[in-house]
């Protein structure tokens, strides 16, 4: 059955989606479902480290209670 998701498309190396399709194999998903996994994750890390991603009006991204780190403005919006 066609999922119902956005799609995202992306160009990339031969190389980069043979190991990818390997991993996922290995890890018993399907490539799509083994980037969603490691899309996620990669969200879940960046808000421990930078804060919460909040969705608002208009799909637009703010952090919500910004972390302060050094070198790096707080309050980034992301549209």
């Amino acid at each position: 059955m066609p999922s119902k998701k956005p799609r995202l498309a992306t160009y990339t190396e031969q190389i980069i989606i043979d190991k990818l399709q390997f991993i996922a194999d290995f890890e018993k998903r399907s490539a799509s479902k083994q980037l969603e996994y490691i899309v996620e994750n990669y969200i879940t890390d960046f808000e421990s480290k930078y804060g919460e991603l909040v969705v608002g009006e208009n799909s637009s991204i703010t952090l919500a209670k910004p972390k302060a780190v050094k070198g790096k403005s707080s309050g980034s919006k992301i549209s």
